[in-house]
């Protein structure tokens, strides 16, 4: 029974040892920025813009209209239209979070 207790108590000294290693990369992690920020952020931003928004409705209102109307459109085109509506719909929902609450993306 102690050596139980002895191996219960090496174990939980070793997740605290582990626990504290991680909280030490994270706050080390939290400091620094990665390369592949920078271009990302520059991405997230042309994404975000007037003229993204702008587009992005276009082309929503496009393919909804090619969906309403294109009974002719089948397979590879209509599954390129829905692509295309779905990209639409992640930009200007991107744009609008950012208008709404700017400080949830940070770039």
């Amino acid at each position: 029974m102690h050596s139980d207790i002895v191996a219960a108590e090496k174990q939980g000294g070793s997740r605290f040892v582990m626990l504290l290693i991680m909280c030490v990369y994270a706050g080390a992690a939290q400091a620094q920025s990665l390369p592949w920020e920078g271009p990302l952020c520059t991405f997230a931003n042309a994404l975000t813009g007037k003229t993204a928004f702008a587009l992005a409705v276009i082309v929503f209102f496009a393919t909804a209209v090619a969906l309403l109307w294109g009974e002719e459109i089948k397979g590879v085109m209509k599954a390129l239209v829905v692509v295309f509506m779905l990209i639409s719909v992640l930009i200007g929902g991107s744009a609008i979070i950012r208008w709404l609450w700017p400080s949830v993306i940070p770039c």
